[in-house]
């Protein structure tokens, strides 16, 4: 069992904090709002097409991304899907069934003199406002902010700070298109009569829709849209513990 952290939007991280800790399939603590237990995530790198035989796919690993390898190697993956499923799912940088997951969120510290080195008073999240959780461990008080702008996106936060802890469920490998309506409400949508993503500003009848519209603004500008139908893994994750929440 293995530690991985895992970096969300403050939309999702809303969307986790209304799941019940410790309860799986989840369950919403209020029922009127989202809550969220799956997430997609490119596969990086993507697996490309064979030229010779359209029906086979080859996967690419780059130096230095295969333990105890070294230069360029070509996995060749014949047949089914399952075939390469199998072989891909080991290097999914969120881990296996069973493993854990730390929620990093995006951060922010007051400006000006109120923010000092080695003070958390004056840090909170950026999703809901509250402030860090863990101010001191050991009778030690952490440094709160050492980086230069008020605001820190979510793949830098630092441990310390982290307050939601999952656990890996389930992983599957698949194009982002096979994404079937249920799925796309587990992956947050907000549901009033139509379903919304974060923007809230525009609903759609379609769940997948909706979800498309979602995926496009945060990894179209990545370089995977979702025209592109690119392989993900789906990770079902269930809340297990929220620091400070009563």
């Amino acid at each position: 069992m293995k530690d991985h952290p895992i970096p969300y939007t403050a939309w999702s991280i809303l969307g986790l904090l209304n799941c019940k800790p410790g309860v799986w399939p989840a369950e919403p603590v209020d029922p009127a709002k989202p809550f969220k237990f799956q997430t997609r995530r490119v596969a990086n790198p993507q697996p490309e097409r064979s030229r010779r035989k359209r029906h086979q796919w080859r996967w690419v690993v780059r130096r230095g991304t295969q333990p105890g390898g070294d230069g360029h190697w070509t996995q060749w993956q014949h047949g089914s899907h399952l075939d390469m499923e199998s072989w891909l799912l080991m290097r999914c940088r969120y881990g296996t069934p069973g493993d854990r997951l730390w929620a990093k969120e995006g951060l922010e510290a007051a400006a000006g003199d109120r923010r000092r080195r080695g003070d958390t008073r004056f840090v909170w999240y950026r999703a809901d406002g509250k402030p860090t959780y863990r101010r001191y461990e050991n009778g030690i008080s952490h440094p709160a902010w050492l980086w230069k702008p008020s605001v820190l996106p979510s793949r830098y936060m630092p441990r310390w700070a982290c307050r939601i802890f999952e656990v890996n469920k389930r992983v599957r490998l698949q194009r982002v298109h096979d994404i079937s309506p249920a799925d796309a409400v587990a992956e947050g949508l907000a549901h009033e009569g139509r379903y919304y993503g974060f923007d809230g500003r525009i609903g759609w009848e379609d769940p997948v829709v909706c979800f498309g519209q979602m995926w496009n603004s945060i990894n179209a500008k990545r370089g995977h849209p979702w025209e592109s139908n690119p392989w993900v893994f789906a990770i079902d994750h269930m809340v297990r513990e929220v620091k400070g929440q009563s």
